[in-house]
């Protein structure tokens, strides 16, 4: 799961470099195009590597996916022009796809509910980790290498993934296997619009993480250029990436005593309570508030962000668990478009200030909630 995290975070330094190199104007929001790419493609791949790892199991899957997000970003690496290099994300983005959804079914093959709750955390602890590292590695590789090293090193990663999953038991028995057929996305996709929970922790899902695929895209402009911190980028973004691995921690260790729907309900109040603190503070301040305030607000919308995807990703499974590859897929699919299409929309209305970034994670939060609390009132009247 952490391939997609690398896949951005390594390259996020580099893109004054790549500004330069391939003479865009300083400030040019085209690079953001490099996410959003690599966001389509994680969106387009799921559904056909989901068939297939539930036809053929999760391990050969997993090892041909590897290949194809080294030869993506081989290919970024190797390309010439940013038209080619967009399409080359694509494919890398793919790959990236394929990594998450086998990540996904294999936890749902064994576990289930709170106990899947608990292993997601403790993976997206896991991934955090490479967002603490991978900017400042990557603002060092650039002072030592050209910045297209940064792809290469990406592709090494995916190589390490392909040799170490070598070792990897098969997690879906043989007697378990569904058809290969492509009327299995339409039962997987039935499964959860039938399933209330399923439906309304997905949608959630996709205006959550579309708030965040913005921040992705945009992080780098906004401490240099908003706050003018340039060098301070790698920190800021490490620094916040450390508070939500350690969340993510704390939440793992609590699910099961809490319970998946009141944490869920919880963080999802919590995280909307800030998020329009945060916004109202950068409306106040003309869209340049002080940093260490405006620091402190993302700083906990994260932290946020890193307790409710994976549960909710958690929750939207639990009804789906006779069809999880393909059912993963679907969810990763409709994440993944919903977000790169949201993130997209909050990338391009960036104006020099964090109004927009601000409002995308204000009204996420706003939606999620009134969701949540609709989908308990409807759990309650059903209980009665």
């Amino acid at each position: 799961m952490a391939s997609a995290a690398i896949s951005i975070d390594l390259i996020l330094p580099a893109f004054g470099r790549i500004r330069t190199d391939l003479g865009l104007a300083p400030g040019s929001a085209a690079t953001a195009g490099l996410v959003t790419a690599f966001f389509f493609g994680m969106a387009v791949g799921p559904i056909p590597f989901g068939l297939l790892a539930d036809r053929f199991g999760r391990r050969w899957i997993l090892v041909i996916t590897c290949l194809l997000f080294v030869g993506g970003a081989v290919g970024a690496a190797a390309v010439p022009s940013l038209h080619w290099m967009l399409w080359a994300r694509f494919v890398w983005g793919l790959g990236a796809a394929g990594l998450r959804v086998i990540a996904v079914a294999t936890i749902r093959d064994r576990f289930v509910a709170d106990e899947m709750a608990r292993e997601m955390a403790f993976a997206m602890a896991v991934f955090v980790v490479v967002p603490v590292i991978a900017p400042v590695l990557g603002a060092g590789l650039i002072e030592v290498m050209p910045w297209r090293g940064t792809f290469l090193i990406c592709a090494g990663f995916g190589a390490i993934i392909a040799l170490w999953s070598l070792r990897l038991p098969e997690t879906l028995p043989v007697e378990r296997r569904q058809p290969l057929q492509v009327r299995q996305v339409g039962i997987a996709t039935m499964a959860m619009v039938r399933s209330r929970p399923a439906l309304i922790y997905t949608l959630c899902s996709v205006v959550i993480f579309g708030a965040f695929s913005s921040y992705l895209a945009t992080s780098e402009r906004i401490i240099g250029d908003v706050f003018h911190r340039t060098t301070w980028f790698p920190y800021v973004f490490g620094g916040t990436a450390i508070l939500m691995g350690l969340a993510s921690m704390a939440v793992g260790r609590n699910v099961q005593r809490i319970g998946l729907d009141r944490l869920i309900r919880w963080a999802m109040a919590a995280f909307t309570t800030v998020a329009v603190a945060m916004y109202v503070l950068s409306v106040a301040a003309g869209g340049t508030p002080s940093f260490w305030p405006f620091l402190i607000l993302l700083s906990l919308v994260l932290v946020g962000y890193s307790v409710l995807l994976p549960n909710l990703n958690s929750a939207a499974m639990v009804p789906v668990g006779h069809v999880a590859g393909t059912a993963a897929a679907v969810y990763a699919t409709v994440t993944t478009a919903g977000a790169a299409i949201i993130g997209q929309r909050f990338d391009k209305a960036f104006d020099d200030t964090v109004n927009p970034f601000s409002l995308a994670f204000a009204l996420a939060g706003v939606l999620s909630l009134v969701m949540v609390l609709a989908l308990r009132r409807w759990q309650q009247r059903e209980v009665r």
